[in-house]
C-alpha cells in the first residue's frame, strides 16, 4: 500500500483508512472495514454492521445496491431506514455518514476540498464498470461545480477481484459486450478459452478519461479472491458477508467519538 492508505487492525477488525491530501476546514474520514469480527457478525446487513460499530445508529445513508449507475445526494431525508436504490453517493458539507458494501466489486472514492469539501463514493463491479458509473458520477460533480472541479481532486480505488481470478466464457454475450465497451488492454484471452478481465485497470482508465490525472489516481491492487485472510469474495465462496466503506466529512480536528477515527 502507498502513503494514501493506512492498514490497521483493532478490536478484532481489520480496516483500511484512506488519507486525503488537501482537506482544510473539513476532514475526510474514509474507512473500509475488511474481514473481521464486526463484519463477520453483521453478515452483510448494513443495519447490523451499524449497530455493532456505533451502538446507537447515527444518521447514515445506506442505499440498496443494484449494480447500476444511479448516484444519490446525501441528505437527512434518505437516511436509514430509507434505502433508495443506488450505487453511488455524493456528499458535501454535512456530518452525515454514507456507506456502501463490497465483496469483489471495487470501492471508488473521489474527493476534493474545492470549491467546497466534497466526496463521491461509487460501487463499481463488472456491470457498473461496463455501464461506466465513474463517468456518471463525475458528470454529476461537474454539473454541480463546473468542469474545473477535478483540478484539485484525488481518487482512490480500493481492493477488488483481479484479472487473475475474474474470467468469463468467450462466447457469452456479456463477454462480447465487454469486448465492445472496455479498453482492449483490460481483456486477455486464456489458454482454456476464457477471457480474463482487469476491472480495476478499466476503472482507473475511466477515471483518467473523465478528467483525473493518473498521478492522482491511487489504487490498492490486492485481489479480493486471492487474499482470503483479508477480504470477502463472493466469486470465491459465495459469502453473504461484505466489506463496508464508511465515509463522512467532519470538522477538522474535532475529537471523534468513533474508535476507528482515533487509531
Amino acid at each position: 500500500m502507498n502513503s494514501y492508505f493506512c492498514f490497521k487492525d483493532a478490536r478484532e477488525q481489520s480496516l483500511i483508512s484512506y488519507l486525503a491530501p488537501g482537506m482544510h476546514n473539513r476532514y475526510l474520514s474514509a474507512t473500509l472495514f475488511l474481514k473481521g469480527n464486526i463484519m463477520d457478525n453483521s453478515d452483510g446487513d448494513p443495519v447490523k454492521a451499524g449497530h455493532l460499530l456505533f451502538g446507537t445508529m447515527p444518521e447514515i445513508v445506506v442505499p440498496k445496491q443494484v449494480h447500476g449507475t444511479r448516484i444519490i445526494l446525501a441528505s437527512p431525508r434518505i437516511t436509514l431506514p430509507q434505502r433508495p436504490e443506488a450505487d453511488g453517493i455524493f456528499l458535501s458539507n454535512t456530518d452525515l455518514f454514507i456507506s456502501l458494501r463490497f465483496a469483489d466489486c471495487f470501492p471508488v472514492l473521489i474527493s476534493s476540498s474545492r470549491p467546497e469539501p466534497w466526496a463521491l463514493v461509487l460501487h463499481s463491479g463488472y456491470r457498473g464498470t461496463m455501464k461506466n458509473i465513474v463517468k456518471e458520477g463525475i458528470s454529476l460533480v461537474k454539473r454541480r461545480y463546473g468542469n474545473d472541479c477535478l483540478n484539485s481532486a484525488f481518487s482512490w480505488v480500493g481492493p477488488g477481484i483481479g484479472s487473475c481470478c475474474y474470467t468469463r466464457k468467450t462466447v457469452d454475450p456479456p463477454t462480447i459486450e465487454a469486448g465492445n465497451r472496455l479498453p482492449a488492454e483490460c481483456l486477455f484471452s486464456t489458454k482454456d478459452g476464457l477471457v480474463s478481465i482487469d476491472i480495476g485497470r478499466a476503472i482507473s482508465m475511466q477515471l483518467h478519461e473523465n478528467g483525473l490525472p493518473m498521478d492522482r489516481i491511487k489504487r490498492i491492487a490486492d485481489c479480493t479472491s486471492c487474499k482470503d485472510s483479508l477480504y470477502y469474495s463472493y466469486r470465491r465462496n459465495g459469502t453473504s458477508c461484505r466489506m463496508m466503506l464508511l465515509v463522512r466529512l467532519r470538522t477538522m480536528y474535532q475529537n471523534s467519538p468513533f474508535w476507528w477515527e482515533n487509531i
